[in-house]
């Protein structure tokens, strides 16, 4: 009996310590803002952990695409996602995209444009 509430103790604290880190899939599209083209080579940047890491870079038609991550994590040194998207190139000024991640949000086919 005691082996049991001990067992039940010790699922308990480690389901309180599951982070779920989630980053939604997006499929987006990056334009200069006065003529409308597509711009090549913008970094799409993600905040983990206090760290700028790159995750996509937009191709020559201004596309980029970010695969969805879900996982989930026992323990305290669970990697958190942020949801602050930073979208950067030379010349231009950063744009951020922040997103909840809900499967509702509307980054899917969206069109983002850039102002140097």
């Amino acid at each position: 009996m005691i082996k049991t509430i001990f067992y039940l103790f010790v699922m308990n604290i480690s389901l309180s310590c599951v982070k779920d880190t989630k980053r939604i899939g997006m499929n987006c599209y990056v334009y200069d803002f006065d003529t409308k083209k597509p711009i090549n080579n913008v970094e799409v940047c993600q905040l983990i952990n206090d760290e700028e890491q790159i995750i996509a870079r937009t191709s020559i038609n201004g596309n980029f695409k970010v695969q969805e991550v879900t996982k989930l994590k026992l323990g305290m040194e669970s990697h958190k996602l942020a949801n602050l998207i930073l979208l950067k190139k030379e010349g231009y000024v950063t744009d951020t995209i922040e997103t909840y991640g809900n499967k509702n949000d509307l980054y899917h086919e969206d069109s983002i444009f850039l102002k140097k």
